[in-house]
């Protein structure tokens, strides 16, 4: 049930952006107007919404939830303080470092990859976001106490 409801939330805000979207100039595909993406970005949700809502309504009841619902609980509440913490530290270590714990603290609490494999991977995830935002995109990120 509360996937047809968000399913259904979902839809309205995406018509809802349909709507507005089609008062803008559309412009056409080689020169689009200020309406052309907006309005292409809520087609596109509105049928992913659509196919949510179908899914929702063709899909048996769910069962209640049983001895993994806590599990679950507690890995949106390790995600929930790991983002407040990187938030926290975000200025004073720099982007990169605390990407990278940020990405430790996922990949070991919530995804349970081994020690060796989380770090690779939380280093891929930082440097590769690094080169990303400020070295592609020139985003000024915090450079924190090393200067990188």
């Amino acid at each position: 049930m509360r996937e047809l409801g968000s399913a259904v939330v979902l839809l309205a805000a995406a018509l809802a952006g349909l709507v507005e979207a089609w008062r803008l100039p559309l412009g056409s595909a080689v020169a689009p107007g200020p309406g052309f993406f907006p309005l292409a970005l809520a087609a596109g949700l509105a049928a992913t919404a659509a196919l949510l809502v179908v899914r929702a309504v063709a899909r048996p009841p769910a069962r209640p939830a049983g001895p993994g619902a806590a599990g679950g609980r507690a890995r949106l509440v390790a995600v929930v303080a790991a983002l407040l913490v990187y938030t926290a530290v975000f200025s004073r270590l720099g982007f990169v470092l605390a990407t990278f714990l940020l990405m430790v603290v996922l990949f070991r609490a919530v995804e349970s990859l081994r020690w060796p494999v989380a770090l690779a991977a939380a280093a891929a995830a930082a440097v590769l976001g690094h080169l990303l935002f400020k070295t592609w995109l020139g985003v000024r990120l915090p450079s924190g106490p090393w200067g990188f």
